[in-house]
């Protein structure tokens, strides 16, 4: 499983530096993001503590070539899109740093 994740992020990667991920690319990564999300959903997800419980309504995701245009437009840009709902989370690994 480790493995498949190390495939799955460095054809992202490689992907980002051309500016465009491929369809076989996306595929790809979309099926490891689901499998992941298969295992927790029936509680064969683990962690350092052991098993993870069953998750409840994971759905599949689906990849969206327009949410793609408007994150390399966005890129970066150290604010939040007003159209979309996001997640964002900075760590640096140093005490005493906060984002």
């Amino acid at each position: 499983m480790f493995k498949l994740l190390i495939v799955m992020f460095t054809t992202l990667i490689i992907s980002t530096v051309v500016n465009s991920i491929p369809t076989v690319e996306q595929n790809f990564i979309v099926a490891c993001h689901n499998l992941f999300r298969s295992d927790v959903a029936q509680g064969k997800g683990e962690n350092s503590n052991g098993s993870l419980p069953e998750g409840a309504n994971i759905k599949q995701i689906f990849y969206d070539n327009d949410l793609e245009k408007i994150a390399r437009k966005w890129n970066c840009s150290g604010g939040n899109d007003e159209e979309f709902g996001e997640n964002v989370y900075g760590y640096t690994g140093k005490p005493g740093v906060i984002f």
